[in-house]
């Protein structure tokens, strides 16, 4: 089956708002991991366990970090509906009305993008100002684990 013109161009239109929505959600998870350094600046114990939790893929970490969601629970926070009205620019009551089923689609789609960038935002941010609190970079950071690695083998 051969891909229409207007297929091609829903495609790409769709692509672009799933794009748009992950930026809006690293926007989020930045500003979030932002707060959560201005009232709760890790010292080096804190900023050592955060990112040894971290790369271990302790789960109890994330009750630790920010997390930022499409609940609307503040004021000028995101919802779904309003994701998909500042992505698409279409109104959600109408395109709800028209076609229930692609307009859950496509907001499972965006929110979904939303919050994989939101909360891979906040994990680079945090990681990002506890390697700060112990004065390492990314390298020296990678460096120091793998010398803890093969120490404890």
């Amino acid at each position: 089956m051969t891909e229409n013109k207007y297929d091609r161009e829903a495609a790409e239109r769709q692509a672009a708002w799933i794009a748009e929505a992950r930026k809006l959600g690293t926007e989020a998870g930045e500003n979030a991991a932002a707060w959560w350094e201005g009232s709760n600046p890790p010292g080096p114990k804190q900023a050592q366990r955060v990112l040894d939790a971290i790369a271990d893929g302790d789960p109890e970490i994330m009750d630790v970090l920010p997390r930022p969601d499409l609940s609307g629970e503040w004021a000028d926070e995101p919802t779904p509906r309003s994701l998909f009205e500042d992505v698409t620019g279409a109104d959600a009551h109408a395109e709800a009305s028209w076609n229930w089923d692609a307009y859950h689609a496509t907001v499972d789609e965006l929110c979904s993008a939303w919050e994989d960038g939101a909360a891979d935002a906040v994990q680079r941010a945090v990681e990002r100002q506890c390697r700060a609190a112990l004065g390492l970079n990314e390298m020296e950071e990678a460096r120091r684990r793998r010398y803890l690695e093969t120490e404890s083998s």
